[in-house]
């Protein structure tokens, strides 16, 4: 009898002490994916960009519109040149394309196309057949061919260098955020950045991060002809990151929502304000190449 209670207190203190290690655990959070020549992956994507603008003048609506754009691509990607991590040229084999807007589906280019993107003067560009692409067709690979042009990634937005347990909260970084701010050209405002990540589980060797932020009081240029006088940012993030060095499963989907008020004259002197809307939804998931 006394056997059997102390084997049964045993396990209950050995299962105890197993869930706490596991929840105790921390994991790295990496969104970046680290490029290398050389590396491979499969990639499905899609991105949607929705811009309304709305002109009013005392009180009245002179002017409304909107436009939206969803552009998708499947293709197998191969990594050219790079450096510090990041990829300074890449080979796209698009598996297929298309562009919706409006009542229009269309290809973006054939099926088979090879695409060679690169940068240029701090830009992507890109070439299929061995000729640059014109700007037309440049605007719709932007959105999902792109090169990273900028000063910080998504780990030094959004990451942190504590590794964190299941369930636990950190606060995104401020001053990358800052820089990113003035690299896109806002031109004031108080900038007020606030935001979180979770670390939401943990699964299959992998981290499932979700991010939330707003950024306040930014004024983000409209037009030349326009003082931006409001704007606003907010951004919502959901990824699944490998924890395993090279492995390219990895999933990720985020939407951000940009809003700006400026003002301006008319013909007749009469003082405009525009009110301007951007979101964008993108998804993008990565996998080996079948062979």
């Amino acid at each position: 009898m006394f056997g059997q209670i102390l084997r049964l207190i045993s396990a209950v203190v050995v299962g105890t002490m197993i869930s706490l290690t596991a929840s105790a655990q921390r994991y790295s959070i990496k969104l970046d994916l680290h490029e290398r020549a050389g590396l491979t992956y499969h990639l499905v994507a899609s991105s949607t960009d929705t811009t309304t603008a709305e002109g009013t003048s005392n009180g009245q609506t002179v002017t409304k519109a909107e436009d939206k754009v969803t552009v998708e691509m499947v293709a197998n990607v191969t990594v050219l040149e790079a450096a510090s991590g990041w990829a300074a040229r890449k080979r796209f084999t698009i598996l297929s394309s298309r562009v919706i807007s409006a009542d229009r589906i269309s290809p973006i280019l054939p099926n088979g196309t090879v695409v060679v993107a690169s940068i240029q003067n701090g830009q992507t560009v890109y070439e299929a057949n061995g000729k640059l692409v014109d700007e037309q067709t440049a605007g719709l690979f932007r959105p999902v061919i792109s090169l990273h042009v900028v000063g910080v990634g998504d780990d030094d937005l959004f990451g942190t260098r504590t590794p964190r347990r299941v369930g636990e909260r950190w606060p995104i970084n401020e001053n990358p955020m800052k820089k990113l701010l003035k690299e896109i050209g806002a031109q004031g405002g108080r900038q007020q950045i606030a935001g979180t990540g979770i670390l939401e589980k943990v699964e299959n060797n992998h981290t499932f991060v979700r991010i939330s932020m707003n950024v306040n009081d930014v004024l983000l240029p409209i037009r030349p002809e326009l003082t931006t006088e409001a704007g606003g940012i907010q951004n919502e993030l959901w990824g699944r990151f490998p924890l395993r060095p090279g492995d390219v499963t990895e999933e990720f989907s985020g939407t951000i929502r940009v809003s700006r008020l400026g003002s301006g004259v008319d013909a007749t002197g009469k003082k405009i304000l525009v009110y301007v809307v951007y979101e964008k939804l993108d998804r993008f998931e990565i996998s080996p190449v079948k062979k």
